[in-house]
């Protein structure tokens, strides 16, 4: 609970160990609802207070979860300034462990424009919840003036949710 008046973002809630401390478990008649009280509801036409919940998704997280969170070596450059960007760009991504077991034994892979750059065996061992910071030994040539699109992703043979394995970042040039 956050103070009166204030917003408390939550990146998850862990539905299954709230049944299980009040003694309960999943079954094929579990619900979930959600309410709000208030002067008025969040949906008056005539008024904006109370509580809104949009884009809720229930799953099982999986055993085996690699999530490539973010690419943080890369920015626009401009030609002939002190932010060009060069031949010899290095790539840094953040990947994050979200299963419930270790990660290890996985792929980073370097994409630039559609083409493959870089594949990349990792061999560290992510426990659960650990980020990654890994820089990539081939390197991206982003000299010549224009749009690049630069993405990373895992390729991880027992991975059981794709949906989070790809992050992409636009360089303009």
């Amino acid at each position: 609970r956050g103070a009166p008046g204030t917003y408390v973002d939550v990146d998850f809630i862990n539905l299954s160990q709230i049944l299980a401390d009040n003694g309960l478990v999943w079954s094929s008649s579990s619900q979930l609802r959600w309410g709000q009280e208030d002067n008025f509801p969040a949906t008056s036409a005539t008024a904006s207070d109370g509580l809104t919940i949009d884009d809720v998704e229930v799953y099982e997280v999986p055993d085996f979860d690699l999530e490539t969170v973010g690419i943080t070596s890369l920015a626009d450059g401009r030609a002939l300034t002190s932010t060009e960007l060069t031949a010899t760009e290095t790539v840094t991504a953040e990947i994050t462990n979200v299963g419930l077991d270790s990660a290890y034994a996985f792929n980073a892979v370097l994409w630039l424009d559609g083409a493959v750059v870089a594949t990349e065996a990792v061999n560290d061992t992510l426990l659960r919840g650990d980020t990654l910071t890994y820089t990539f030994t081939a390197t991206l040539d982003l000299s010549a003036v224009g749009t690049y699109d630069v993405r990373v992703y895992t390729d991880w043979n027992i991975d059981e949710n794709n949906l989070n394995d790809t992050i992409q970042q636009i360089v303009r040039h």
